[in-house]
């Protein structure tokens, strides 16, 4: 696999982790969940979100196709 594509799953991951950590430090104590409200996302997070899903589709969509064959 190219090292730019395992970059971009890498890095969607890190940011998806990211927002869900701040999820959580953000939750009062006791009620830490990983639900990102999506509405409440500025609209670079949000294009960021986007992108790190279709990158994380296109993982899974190579996978299929690798444990196809």
């Amino acid at each position: 696999m190219p090292a730019t594509e395992v970059g971009g799953w890498v890095a969607a991951f890190e940011f998806l982790q990211l927002l869900r950590l701040q999820v959580q430090l953000e939750a009062p104590a006791g009620t830490a969940g990983n639900r990102i409200v999506v509405a409440s996302l500025n609209d670079i997070d949000r294009r960021i979100l986007r992108e790190s899903l279709r990158a994380a589709r296109r993982l899974q969509q190579r996978l299929q196709l690798d444990y196809e064959r």
